[in-house]
């Protein structure tokens, strides 16, 4: 409003502006983060901020400093979390003496399968560091095609798994990403006197994708 009262007046408590404990500061950034609002979500940081993610999936370690790096993290998190409606948190966990929140999450249907965040918090109650591991498998629809593409004796099987309604797979019945190589090599059989040439994907298959054969020995059904 311009005028000394308006400009001296008090910040209410639970004002993303001035947080007043380690519960506020933490009502703040999780109501900023239910509704992937960024700007509101930045008042948690600052240039000392750090925020180190890991993902045990392809064991990549990042680390970013700051507000502006901070800031692209959480606008590709939220390009990446399109539907809440798998969202859980089973652990919310704030300890209000050590300045720390322990938070674990999950967002299945978005392919995160596994979350955990350690929240350290500065004495201002901004973010001083956070540590973030996930589980973060590929759309099921990519990994579904990578499988399908050399071995077309799986389609009737894997495309008979229900779908959610965005088109992807429920993530317990994903391919997990470790058991598909990327890109998936593909190989000819070494004989030309072997009864099929087509290609094999060298890639684990799960159980329930798995055709069953009768009479066929283990050494026959794997693929070299």
């Amino acid at each position: 409003c311009g005028d000394a009262a308006c400009l001296s007046s008090p910040v209410p408590r639970g004002s993303p502006l001035r947080p007043r404990s380690v519960k506020e500061a933490w009502d703040n950034y999780l109501e900023a983060f239910l509704k992937q609002d960024l700007e509101r979500i930045m008042f948690s940081y600052d240039e000392a901020s750090l925020v180190r993610v890991f993902n045990s999936v392809d064991c990549a370690k990042s680390e970013f400093h700051g507000t502006l790096r901070i800031r692209r993290v959480f606008q590709q998190l939220f390009n990446d979390l399109t539907n809440l409606s798998t969202l859980d948190a089973p652990v919310v966990d704030v300890d209000e003496d050590a300045g720390q929140v322990f938070f674990v999450w999950k967002c299945p249907g978005c392919g995160y399968l596994a979350a955990t965040d350690t929240f350290i918090f500065a004495k201002g109650f901004t973010i001083w560091r956070q540590n973030t591991v996930y589980t973060r498998m590929p759309k099921c629809s990519t990994a579904a095609a990578m499988v399908l593409s050399c071995s077309p004796e799986l389609q009737p099987l894997v495309s008979s798994r229900p779908t959610a309604a965005d088109g992807s797979m429920d993530a317990a019945m994903n391919v997990p990403k470790a058991q598909v190589r990327s890109p998936v090599r593909c190989s000819r059989e070494a004989s030309p006197e072997r009864e099929s040439q087509q290609f094999r994907p060298v890639v684990a298959v799960p159980a329930w994708a798995s055709p069953r054969r009768s009479g066929d020995d283990a050494a026959h059904r794997c693929s070299k």
